[in-house]
This record gives C-alpha cells, sequence and structure tokens, in this order.
C-alpha cells in the first residue's frame, strides 16, 4: 500500500504534475489574491451602507461593557473572542458608555438595554464610526479563513478545487452578508477552518509543533461560538477515522511510529481547553459546580436556590441547581464562569421557545427541519447544481474514492454541524446559526473538480465525460456568482429563483434571515434625495434611537383593529389604519404574528422599495374608505 494514501496533500501534487499544471503558480497566486479582496471589498461596502441590528448593537454594547469594566459577564451566551476585535477600534474612538442599566442576572439580557442606551449616549456620526470600524476589524478573521480554506483545499483535492472553493466562498450571499456585521457567526464559521486546515496536518505530522497550533486552534472555536463545543466531539471523531483508514494500510509497528496515539489527542485537548480558559482571563474557571445559579431545565432541576432570596425575588424565573447536596457539588469546573453561564442561558432561551416564522406559518417552538429550509432557499441555485454534480462524481469515483479521508472528514463535520443545530428545536428564528458549516460544504463541493488522491481514483479524468462534468461545474460557479452580484449589497435578504427572490423573501423567513433592520440609512438617504416626500406613517425593524433615525416627527403606521376591537374602530376609525397616506413598513412587520399590518401586503400597491427590506404604500383616501367599507361591513 502506498505511503500517500496518509499523506493525501503529497499525492495530489504529484498527480497534478503527471497531468499536467492547471495554471502557472503565479497566476494561481493572483487569483486567490483577487477572490479574496473581492470579498473584503464587498464586506467594507457593506459595513458602511448597512445600518446596525438589534442583534450587533448588543455585540457593541458588550465590547464597551468589558472595556470599561474588564468583565465578560454581559452576553454570556456569546463567547468573547470577537468582541476583543470590536473593543480595539472603541478603545481609539473613545464613545460615551452608559451601564446605569447593567443587570448581572444572566436571563435579564441586559445587553440589549446597554445597546439602547451606548447608541442613545452619542451622535449619529459616532455610533456609525464605532460600527464600522467594529465590522471592519473582524475582515483580518475572514481573510485568515479564506485563505486557509484555499489551501486546504488545494492540498485535499488540488489547484482547480482550491479556485472553485474560493469562488464560491468569496461570493456566498451568506458569508458576505454576516461577515459585514458584529455578530460572530462568519468569523466562527472561518475559525472552523482554520482549525480543521491544522489539526489535519497534525493528523499526518503529529509533532509538538503542530500539536500545539491543533491544540490551540481547537481552543479558540468555542471563544468565537458556542456552537463549536460541538468541536470537542467531532475532532476525536475525526482522530478515531484517521487511524482506523490508516490502520487498514499500515503495519502495526508502522501505524505506532506515523500516527498521533491517545495521549497527543489528549494532549491537544488538554491545549484547547487552556486556552479557552486564556480566552476568557480564568474568569470563574474552577468554580465549584454547586456554587453555580442556573435557570436550564437540564441544569437547574427542581430545587430552587433560597441563597440571596432579595436577589432572587427580583428575578424573572426561579434558579437552581440539580447538583446542589450532591458530591458533584464539589466538582471544580475546568472553564470559565460567563462560558458555563452562557450554556445555561441558552439552554433556557430554548427550553423556554422563541416565537418562529418559517414559510408563513409562525409558532411557540421551532422546526428540526428550519435549517435545511432555509439553506435550500437562501442559498444560489448553483449550489444546487454543484450538489448534483458532486453526488455523479462519487458515483462515478467509486467507493474508494468516496471514502476518502479528506472527502469523509469535511462531510462528517459540514453533517455533524447541521444536525446538532437542527436537533435544538426549542426555536427556529436564526439561520446564521448554521453558518458554521458553510465553508465544509463548500469544501466538499470543490471535490469535484479535483486532480483525485487515492488509487484507483480519477481514472476517468482525461475522458471527455470528465471534461463535461468539469465544465459544468465551473458553469454553475459563475452562475453562483452572477446569481449574488445581482441582489449586492443586499445579501441578507438574498433569496434564490426557488424562494421568488428577496421581494418574495418575507413569505418564507423573517427575521434576521431577511429583516435585521439592515436598511435604515437607505430609507434615510431616500428621504433625503426625495425632499418633495412627506411620510405619514414609518414603522422599520431598528434598534437605533428614534431622535437618530433622521424621521423624530414621523409617527408609527397605525395597525389595523383586532377582531376584539370592531366595537372600539366603530366609535375611533381615527386611531387605526388604513389611513390615508405615504408610510414606510419593513418586511418583519409587513408579516407579523398579529396581522395588524397585512391590510398593507392584501389591499394596497407598493410604489417604491427602499433597499430590500422596507416597503413604501400610498393610500388614498378613497382606497382606505373601500377597506373600512368592507371590513365593518363584514362584522
Amino acid at each position: 500500500m502506498r505511503k500517500d494514501l496518509i499523506e493525501s496533500g503529497s499525492a495530489v501534487s504529484s498527480r497534478e504534475a503527471s497531468q499536467g499544471k492547471f495554471i502557472s503558480e503565479p497566476r494561481i497566486r493572483l487569483l486567490a489574491v483577487t477572490l479574496i479582496g473581492c470579498h473584503v471589498a464587498m464586506v467594507a461596502w457593506m459595513n458602511w451602507a448597512n445600518s446596525v441590528g438589534r442583534t450587533e448593537s448588543g455585540h457593541l454594547a458588550a465590547a464597551a461593557y468589558w472595556l470599561e469594566t474588564g468583565r465578560l459577564d454581559v452576553f454570556q451566551v456569546n463567547p468573547p473572542l470577537t468582541r476583543y476585535f470590536v473593543a480595539v477600534p472603541l478603545s481609539i474612538l473613545h464613545p460615551n458608555v452608559d451601564l446605569s442599566r447593567y443587570s448581572a442576572d444572566p436571563i435579564d439580557r441586559c445587553e440589549f438595554d446597554l445597546a439602547t442606551d451606548f447608541l442613545a449616549a452619542n451622535d449619529d456620526f459616532t455610533n456609525r464610526r464605532c460600527v464600522f470600524w467594529g465590522r471592519c476589524s473582524l475582515i483580518p478573521l475572514l481573510v485568515l479563513g479564506l485563505g486557509s480554506g484555499f489551501l486546504l483545499a488545494r492540498n485535499m483535492f488540488g489547484d482547480r478545487a482550491a479556485l472553485l472553493f474560493l469562488t464560491i466562498a468569496s461570493f456566498s450571499p451568506t458569508l458576505l452578508a454576516w461577515g459585514a456585521t458584529l455578530c460572530p457567526d462568519a468569523s466562527a464559521a472561518w475559525m472552523g477552518v482554520i482549525a480543521f486546515a491544522l489539526f489535519r496536518r497534525w493528523l499526518q505530522r503529529p509533532g509538538a509543533a503542530f500539536t500545539v497550533m491543533a491544540g490551540v486552534s481547537l481552543g479558540l472555536m468555542p471563544l468565537t461560538k458556542l456552537t463549536w463545543i460541538v468541536a470537542w466531539v467531532i475532532w476525536p471523531t475525526l482522530w478515531l477515522l484517521f487511524r482506523w483508514r490508516a490502520s487498514l494500510i499500515l503495519s502495526s509497528s508502522d501505524a505506532e511510529k506515523r500516527l498521533p496515539g491517545f495521549r497527543s489527542l489528549g494532549l491537544v485537548l488538554l491545549i484547547s481547553v487552556i486556552t479557552v480558559n486564556l480566552g476568557y482571563g480564568y474568569e470563574g474557571s474552577f468554580r465549584l459546580l454547586g456554587s453555580y445559579r442556573f435557570y436550564s431545565k437540564t441544569l437547574k432541576g427542581t430545587q430552587v436556590d433560597l441563597v440571596d432570596s432579595d436577589s432572587i425575588a427580583s428575578q424573572s424565573s426561579e434558579s437552581g441547581n440539580r447538583f446542589a447536596g450532591s458530591l458533584l457539588a464539589w466538582l471544580p469546573v475546568p472553564f470559565p464562569a460567563p462560558m458555563v453561564q452562557g450554556v445555561d442561558t441558552q439552554r433556557y432561551d430554548l427550553d423556554c421557545g422563541l416565537p418562529s416564522y418559517l414559510a408563513g406559518q409562525w409558532s411557540d417552538h421551532g422546526w428540526w427541519y428550519f435549517y435545511l429550509y432555509a439553506f435550500a432557499l437562501k442559498e444560489p441555485v448553483g449550489t444546487g447544481l454543484l450538489f448534483l454534480l458532486a453526488i455523479f462524481r462519487a458515483v462515478t469515483d467509486g467507493v474508494r474514492s468516496a471514502l476518502s479521508f479528506d472527502a469523509l472528514s469535511v462531510a462528517f463535520v459540514a453533517v455533524g454541524l447541521f444536525s446538532f443545530v437542527s436537533t435544538q428545536t426549542g426555536f427556529s428564528v436564526n439561520s446564521r446559526y448554521s453558518i458554521v458549516a458553510l465553508p465544509f460544504i463548500y469544501l466538499w463541493l470543490s471535490r469535484m473538480v479535483g486532480v483525485g488522491n487515492q488509487e484507483g481514483e480519477c481514472q476517468t479524468a482525461r475522458t471527455f465525460g470528465r471534461r463535461a462534468l468539469h465544465i459544468a461545474a465551473w458553469s454553475s460557479s459563475i452562475l453562483f456568482v452572477i446569481s449574488s452580484l445581482a441582489v449586492f449589497p443586499y445579501c441578507l435578504s438574498y433569496f434564490n429563483l426557488f424562494a421568488g427572490g428577496p421581494s418574495n423573501g418575507g413569505n418564507h423567513l423573517v427575521g434576521s434571515n431577511h429583516d435585521a433592520g439592515q436598511d435604515l440609512f437607505r430609507l434615510r438617504r431616500w428621504l433625503q434625495q426625495h425632499p418633495e416626500v412627506e411620510l405619514s406613517g414609518c414603522t422599520v425593524s431598528t434598534s437605533y434611537p428614534r431622535d437618530l433615525e433622521g424621521m423624530p416627527d414621523i409617527g408609527l403606521v397605525p395597525p389595523a383593529p383586532m377582531d376584539w376591537q370592531v366595537k372600539e374602530a366603530r366609535k375611533h376609525r381615527d386611531r387605526f389604519g388604513p389611513r390615508p397616506g405615504l408610510y414606510a413598513i419593513s418586511v418583519n412587520f409587513l408579516h407579523d404574528r398579529q396581522g395588524k399590518f397585512d391590510y398593507f401586503r392584501e389591499s394596497f400597491h407598493l410604489v417604491e422599495r427602499v433597499g430590500s427590506t422596507i416597503n413604501i404604500y400610498r393610500i388614498t383616501e378613497e382606497d382606505a374608505n373601500r377597506w373600512w367599507d368592507q371590513y365593518l361591513g363584514s362584522d
């Protein structure tokens, strides 16, 4: 058996050499730099153009809070790595910070109150600079991730695969959209790619240097996003898969010499735990398990902690600790207290559930297929075509190729992450939780144009059929890029043709999946460009203070009367809508759970769309009277 079945990168290189270079090395580097540069330029553009969303402003406030206090007990459901980056420009800009509404109760989620106060304490120009430079501070993570993904794909599958991966990853509307925010999701996705590349290198060359790098990168993952806690399961599983594959090839003596053993794996895991604690500054590390106050059903149990009853009386929910009074209560938890509390708070939110929307239906809980549904509609059609081609390639290459470690590993990570988030059905609100799997999906798709790395693989590489497959793959990637650029810079509201495009996206998904308040600045600019326009009402998704929106004198859009308000509407029709006038209303409110603004979609015509989420409607007096005659007459 060949040694390059273990060290697959050398097999890729040798096979490419035998088949002829796909493209010269300088041009490969130039193309890679160009694609990454395009991604950075588009992200930077959106960093300035897009308004700040509610979750984003929470991250901004958490970074400012850490600068002021040095503590990490705010926004604990999100780890601190990205807020360290965001804190750098804040330390230079010196914005005003108001911490008067700080609360030590983790389920109060005071980060959103602090965010409101932060924005209100500063003028519009200061806020925009803080948001812009805070977003830009995360660009280095995106660049490192894209570069690592390119090198990883090149090492695993060759030059063609590397360029295909970088093409679709650089123009992915989802990665662009969330890369242009203060939220850690895109950063976490790329941190996963960096860690995977280093872990794979450690598997092949388990020396001291790569052991340390693999351990540190593994620890940085949950410091970016708590979803990556699952990596402490996925990475050891990959280690087992690698050893199993190698045991079929190498003799037992060679395996012991060449493969990372259990002790080496343990060292990687230990370094990762140390890294996590360092990332939190050892805040509350090794605190006794019984001293925690939990809120989730999983950790709270049935006991209620009666210590400090005055504090408990002010809490919105009773706390407890299922381990209190047991031997486990004396167990030191080897993780920082804010991280442990953040996991508990996230579980508490899942226990309570949140209003969730999917395909026009509202629910108090989530759906296991929510992320698959969102992926199917928010990925360009080119992704689906690449999937079909990749499956065809896997079938034609045979079992041996399909079961190569590189192909299996990236597929395993993607499926593992998707499965993990899909099991969290307490609520289905943010499809961005599955973004961490996206680069690994792109890596697996890029494999179909690779030269292969296994004996017996790609025997038909020079055939007409294989060339046709490659042409189809590159055509699909070009379609992918075109469809992404067609909606730029409105990437957050991207929906593919099967969903009906961005204009129909609200019928499928709302909230941060479509309308996170990113178009407020565009509405303000539109009003400045049309001084003759006078809005009668404006209701949009925004976390900006009303006096900073540039529209302080514009009232809210009047809601339609509910069924139980019919009598009141007969007597006081002026309290409800519709009323004559010009109104701006965003997608989230057009699909309000109570249906208070359905009358716009059902009875009146859209006259203008600002950005991709704010609709402008004109209601004449005749139109309003007609609606009221139908409504009151049917009662």
